[in-house]
């Protein structure tokens, strides 16, 4: 697939195709994906309730 402006000009380049089998279930997340602790200048102590 690519994208054509009204005057039919290719205007971005090819993009992938992606094929989904119908019943296709993705692996589920772990519950504890968190990020890291702040340590901005802001909050000097990573992790330090606000």
């Amino acid at each position: 697939m690519y994208t054509v402006s009204r005057d039919g000009v290719v205007v971005s380049p090819p993009r992938a195709t992606v094929s989904v089998p119908h019943g296709y279930e993705p692996a589920l997340e772990a519950l504890n994906t968190q990020l890291a602790p702040c340590a901005c200048p802001v909050h000097r102590q990573a992790g330090a309730a606000q």
